[in-house]
């Protein structure tokens, strides 16, 4: 016993995140380790490998000092004092949110479910299909990399269960950085090379889209599947295998020099490739910095695809907790974390959103991380939405801000 209360004094040294602190002082920072950052998730063996240790040691110490049968006594009190404060204590958590817990169906049992869900199931049963793709997508790669979980997660995982169906996606956090990567450029078609296509085999896949905005490249999936079903919680779509990584195609193309330091078009495409400043060089996220201001006028009002590329030290939740700022008027409308990442390259991963702007308003483009760590970033672009821009280059060119 001795040697698992030891344990769990090792874990309450984790939990206490004593480790970083103590790395620290040694100037070494190990990213698999700040998975241990969180206090409350080591500190249960602790709190359970208490009391086990600590009764059987008070009986042995206690037992020369009282008569066997009044100790027996106090000793058996003490445990049921001990297993009622238990009781007390647990109470909270078994009545928390008891009203709303208890009144969601049991998801298991097909026959409970609503019957929206029934005519769902079997659609899914009858097609020929080899996996679930849930829109928006949500995945996460051990807090590192994240699209994160929105409606489209509970209708996958019903379809997935009572159709026996994987889901190309999951919302682990200890997930794979490089399996995240792979999985979320699965939605890159402009990307060559895609190393899972080899784990696919002929058949199609099934397009769960629910009510909830869809990120840029997840229209440009959608937009190559078939509709084939609607109810009042979702569509389904039927997406060919030959489709998955095909490039889709805007009814606009306009061409630009990449090595061109700004472009203002009267076609409202805005691209910085890079300039001598922060954040084009490298900076801290502790600071803010305006990648760049919009002036009023110079762009029509409409929808906007905003990308850019962010160049990151190394595969941790720390060098990616940057944030992007649109701010409008000195008031932010929105903050989105770079970390939702549209494709993974080698030196650098695309961030790409989906923004609404009034031409006679002037806009801030915004830069600020959550933590001491630093980045640079390069390619900024504004293109108008169902417009593609091909940067042309000697050597290469990138679509959308994708390299093809």
């Amino acid at each position: 016993m001795a040697s698992v209360f030891i344990a769990s004094v090792l874990l309450l040294f984790l939990a206490f995140g004593l480790h970083n602190d103590l790395l620290s002082l040694i100037h070494i920072r190990i990213s698999a380790l700040d998975q241990f950052r969180a206090a409350g998730r080591f500190i249960w063996f602790f709190y359970y490998c208490l009391p086990l240790f600590l009764f059987p040691v008070l009986y042995h110490t206690l037992n020369n000092y009282f008569v066997s049968v009044k100790f027996l006594f106090v000793f058996k009190s003490v445990c049921i004092a001990f297993f009622l404060l238990n009781l007390f204590e647990a109470n909270s958590i078994f009545k928390f949110n008891q009203e709303v817990f208890w009144q969601f169906t049991n998801f298991f049992n097909e026959d409970a479910l609503k019957d929206d869900e029934k005519k769902q199931v079997r659609f899914a049963r009858g097609a020929n299909v080899q996996a679930i793709i849930p829109l928006p997508f949500y995945h996460e790669g051990s807090e590192v990399y994240s699209r994160p979980e929105t409606g489209s997660m509970l209708p996958s995982m019903i379809l997935s269960y009572h159709c026996n169906l994987p889901i190309l996606s999951s919302f682990l956090s200890q997930t794979s950085t490089d399996e995240t990567e792979e999985v979320i450029n699965v939605l890159n078609a402009y990307k060559k090379g895609h190393p899972c296509e080899n784990l696919m085999d002929k058949r199609d896949f099934l397009l769960l889209k629910t009510p909830f905005p869809l990120m840029a490249d997840e229209e440009r999936l959608y937009s190559k599947a078939l509709p084939v079903f609607r109810d009042s919680l979702l569509e389904v779509a039927v997406l060919k295998k030959e489709k998955l990584f095909k490039k889709p195609t805007d009814t606009q193309t306009f061409f630009i020099q990449r090595n061109k330091k700004k472009e203002a078009l009267a076609s409202g495409i805005v691209f910085i490739g890079h300039e001598n400043r922060k954040p084009f060089l490298t900076t801290s996220m502790d600071d803010y910095e305006t990648v760049f201001t919009l002036d009023s006028n110079i762009l029509k009002s409409g929808n906007y695809i905003l990308s850019l590329h962010c160049h990151y030290k190394e595969k941790s939740y720390t060098a990616v907790s940057c944030n992007l700022i649109l701010s409008r008027g000195g008031e932010w409308i929105q903050n989105t974390p770079l970390k939702a990442f549209s494709g993974f390259y080698e030196e650098y991963a695309v961030f790409e959103q989906k923004i609404s702007l009034n031409g006679r308003k002037k806009y801030d483009f915004l830069l600020k991380g959550t933590a001491g760590m630093s980045y640079r970033i390069s390619n900024f672009m504004l293109r108008p939405e169902n417009t593609t821009v091909i940067q042309l280059n000697k050597k290469d060119s990138i679509i959308n801000n994708f390299p093809r």
